[in-house]
């Protein structure tokens, strides 16, 4: 086989492994945090919809009590 005139760089690249280390967090955390976004906007929006009041009252824990004792109540 004949040689091609380019010649390939075999050397390790050397870089900032920081930047690298960023990029490998931010490859494992973006699906995640998305999800996480979807869920809280998804609730908003759906809060709002259905009550026809402030969608950030969905955010209130007294709104969470409420909601789980009524899904105690249908045992």
């Amino acid at each position: 086989m004949t040689e091609s005139p380019i010649q390939k760089n075999t050397a390790p690249i050397k870089g900032n492994n920081g930047a690298k280390v960023l990029i490998n967090i931010l490859k494992i955390i973006w699906i995640p945090a998305l999800l996480i976004l979807a869920l809280i906007v998804g609730l908003y929006i759906g809060y709002q919809f259905i009550t026809k009041t402030s969608g950030s009252n969905i955010f209130h824990w007294e709104i969470w009590q409420r909601f789980f004792q009524q899904i105690r109540s249908l045992r």
